[in-house]
């Protein structure tokens, strides 16, 4: 080993060190107050891991579940994963928003991972600090929320994918953490399967099926794909896991329905098209496509990434933009800079970007916890950004780059 390459390692291992334990800080100081006390999804989640600890079985006397009824279907991951933090600190504040608080250093770290495996071991240590500070990550990881240990098995499964390409039996670890993650949160039901399946791609996972142990390793990963889509079947049919889902999406929401059907009316009455043409134009399909897109559209607005967020205090404790103005001006230095020399890996990613919000459109407007998918590709491009200006080696645009980060911070 090249001995003048042991400062500049060691240099970037005290980085990523201080990095994270910045990151826990963040998630952890005043984690009693702020949020200043448990929401109802806490509460059951609480009551419920307490409950299997204590009895084996969830608050209405269910043997060991995998979907819980107090949470109108809850996934089993949250509550089974916060069960060694509820028996060593009770159903307390601390005890429910633990496992949180652990995901958001995981995702700073897995960030940190994929961004090294995708570009360099620089852009690693940009993405790890950006994610650290992120105003949408902190927020994540500082209340019990379900999407936010999905988002970080969900990261395990693409940097699991990764790692296959050298060693096969690490598709075993991403179908593992791929149907951790789906059983979950509901909407990487639909996101995670789309975008790992570009990663896939991206990572050539065909060139790795020639030779017989690979396809031995492929083969178990399949049968785990399988069995973990057959569980979720099962409770989508049998369990209601998708009660809560079934009464929010767009198409069963009765305001949106009725406002759909006033606005058909009104447009028949008064278009100019004959009646047989007319009919295909002001109909339910088109109606409410148009606002799936608008639902859709409004995740990339500056209004909810800069400016307002999701506007509602228990996702967006700040009440500001889900991620900083000065990150949405990297994405496009990041973006443009990188295009020519990583065309591909930026395609992915993009695509990333373009699939994750997929699921919250479905449902409503933009949403912290639905929309949470979104933030990985955003935090790699940004710090894409970052790495160019810090190349260009400009003290102006990096200390201006600085102040903007250090005051919206």
């Amino acid at each position: 080993m090249n001995k003048q390459s042991l400062p500049f390692k060691n240099s970037k291992k005290i980085s990523l060190a201080v990095i994270l334990i910045l990151a826990f800080l963040l998630r952890i100081v005043n984690i009693q107050n702020s949020p200043p006390s448990l929401y109802g999804d806490e509460l059951t989640i609480a009551l419920d891991a307490n409950s299997l600890l204590h009895e084996g079985s969830d608050q209405m006397g269910n043997r060991l579940p995998l979907t819980f009824a107090m949470g109108a279907g809850r996934p089993a991951g949250y509550v089974y994963g916060s069960i060694p933090f509820i028996a060593v600190f009770g159903p307390t504040v601390l005890g429910v928003r633990m496992l949180s608080i652990l995901s958001g250093v995981g995702v700073v770290f897995l960030l940190y991972l994929i961004s090294r495996k995708l570009f360099s071991e620089r852009v690693g240590i940009a993405a790890a600090s950006i994610a650290a500070v992120s105003p949408w990550e902190i927020s994540l990881s500082r209340a019990g929320f379900e999407a936010h240990l999905a988002l970080f098995l969900s990261l395990l499964c693409i940097y699991f994918i990764f790692l296959s390409k050298q060693r096969a039996q690490f598709y075993i670890w991403a179908a593992i953490s791929f149907g951790l993650a789906i059983h979950t949160y509901p909407t990487y039901k639909l996101s995670l399967p789309l975008i790992a399946t570009v990663f896939l791609w991206l990572n050539g996972w065909f060139k790795n099926i020639k030779s017989l142990k690979n396809k031995l390793f492929l083969s178990i990963a399949a049968f785990g794909l399988v069995f973990f889509g057959v569980l979720a079947a099962f409770q989508t049919l049998n369990s209601g896991s998708e009660t809560r889902f079934s009464s929010i999406n767009i198409l069963s929401q009765d305001r949106i329905n009725q406002q759909i059907e006033q606005k058909i009316n009104l447009e028949r009455s008064i278009t100019t098209l004959p009646p047989s043409i007319a009919k295909y134009f002001h109909k339910k399909p088109v109606e409410y496509t148009k606002v799936f897109i608008e639902n859709y559209l409004q995740n990339f607005s500056l209004d909810f990434l800069v400016i307002h967020g999701d506007r509602n205090p228990r996702h967006n404790m700040a009440t500001m933009g889900q991620i900083y103005f000065v990150e949405f001006i990297l994405f496009f230095i990041g973006f443009l800079s990188f295009w020519q020399k990583s065309k591909k890996i930026l395609i992915a990613l993009l695509i990333w970007l373009i699939l994750a919000p997929i699921p919250a459109s479905i449902v409503d407007l933009p949403h912290a916890l639905r929309s949470s998918f979104m933030l990985p590709p955003l935090v790699i491009f940004s710090a894409l950004g970052l790495i160019t200006i810090w190349n260009m080696k400009n003290k102006i645009m990096l200390m201006l780059v600085s102040i903007l980060f250090i005051v919206q911070f």
